[in-house]
């Protein structure tokens, strides 16, 4: 299957345009997202959803359209279905998005809202007709989101960033966002909003003028919102992939602190940094003593522009002996990084005996790897299939070291499996 063809089925497994819409929206405190389309389009992504988040279940309805409403229009249906989401939830915002066969009949959605008479205010976004994937849509709504936003008119205060462009959808998003604010703030940096963060209220997202400068660490999420706010808003941004690694962490922390003019104290930094390296260094000297037979191989990953950008210099960098890297970037963005290999879809992971290869993606990914006892998989992308545990994360000095303890693990674990060839 080519790539082109792979964007237009991966939609099907939940995460279309429609569904990153939804995951931005859902992540505001006190919002309800109303789909504006047939039950068994919004299910699929509503289940996906409450996958990530339980409580995502209870703000998420649908209008219920059905098949005559694709002829007359479903203006009844979608009224009847905002009253009963401010019955019920007395929503602070109601996010209205279209699927896909709403968005071909064209309904007044912001006339039917002013009709129906409905205090909570709603933001409406046309995120159906089959133009992207989850990433897309992520980004639509967050640009949408601003449009509507009041901002308040704050002083700017130094050494503070807002973090444009995260997601609940992401795997270890709230250990890697802890990771994130715990290391700005050793080099003295504080975050003031961070746009996707689950439990974000209205109030504090229009403070985001108080930060004296944008990060977007996942672009594919933030880059076209921190245009918007630049463009209209005069805040400067700077796009900083995520940091993973240790050595690459500490030049991320340097480049943040340099753009808001600091020339911060890295002692503690370098004091963490030099004590899980060598606990690092120690676990790789055991696993190569133990285990003299096999030995990593290449890397196959499936990865968003953000993660690449930050993830594959440091496996070049620092991750033990690796081999080739194969790379398939998921949504928007080239990620064109030197020294890898393109991974097509449904490409075959080759395994050489003697080696252990790592992937790293999302379960579509493990199942092109078909020799399940020779490969090591880490989730990285959507579906989301690891058990969430909010202390865990993988960015950052702290997460480079999780990361290298749960591949080491799975190494010896899959040494033992193979130890008769």
């Amino acid at each position: 299957m080519s790539s082109e063809s792979m964007n237009r089925w991966l939609p099907c497994q939940g995460y279309c345009e429609m569904a990153g819409s939804a995951n931005f929206f859902l992540s505001l405190s006190r919002c309800a997202v109303l789909v504006h389309g047939p039950r068994w389009c919004s299910s699929i992504a509503a289940a996906e959803m409450a996958g990530i988040e339980k409580k995502y279940e209870k703000q998420f309805y649908c209008s219920e359209v059905r098949q005559q409403n694709l002829v007359f229009g479903a203006a009844d249906e979608l009224t009847e279905a905002l009253h009963e989401i401010e019955g019920e939830q007395h929503p602070a915002l109601i996010a209205l998005l279209t699927s896909c066969a709403m968005s071909l009949i064209g309904d007044d959605m912001d006339g039917i809202c002013r009709a129906a008479g409905i205090t909570a205010p709603v933001v409406t976004l046309d995120s159906g007709g089959l133009r992207g994937q989850f990433m897309t849509g992520y980004e639509r709504g967050l640009v949408r989101f601003l449009e509507t936003l009041p901002l308040k008119e704050e002083a700017k205060e130094e050494k503070t960033v807002n973090i444009i462009g995260w997601s609940t959808a992401y795997p270890l998003w709230e250990g890697n966002l802890r990771e994130i604010r715990r290391l700005l703030s050793l080099v003295g940096i504080r975050v003031n909003v961070v746009l996707g963060e689950d439990g974000l209220s209205l109030e504090k997202a229009a403070e985001l003028k108080k930060a004296s400068l944008n990060l977007v660490l996942y672009p594919e999420l933030g880059e076209k919102a921190a245009q918007w706010l630049k463009e209209n808003e005069n805040m400067d941004y700077v796009i900083l992939p995520v940091p993973y690694g240790l050595g690459r962490t500490r030049k991320w922390l340097a480049k943040a602190a340099s753009l808001l003019g600091m020339a911060p104290d890295f002692s503690e930094i370098d004091r963490e940094t030099g004590r899980r390296q060598e606990q690092i260094d120690l676990a790789v000297i055991r696993l190569k003593w133990n285990n003299r037979i096999l030995r990593f191989g290449d890397i196959y990953a499936c990865l968003t522009e953000g993660m690449a950008e930050g993830l594959i210099p440091a496996l070049q960098e620092e991750f033990p002996d690796p081999g080739d890297i194969h790379l398939r970037v998921e949504g928007p963005g080239e990620g064109n990084i030197e020294s890898t290999i393109p991974w097509e879809p449904f490409e075959p992971v080759n395994v050489a005996k003697g080696e252990l290869a790592l992937v790293l993606g999302n379960s579509n990914t493990r199942n092109e790897a078909a020799n399940y006892s020779r490969c090591i998989y880490r989730n990285f992308l959507m579906p989301r299939v690891n058990l969430a545990v909010p202390e865990k994360c993988y960015v950052g000095i702290k997460g480079w070291q999780y990361f290298l303890s749960d591949i080491i693990a799975d190494f010896y674990t899959l040494a033992y499996m193979n130890r008769k060839e």
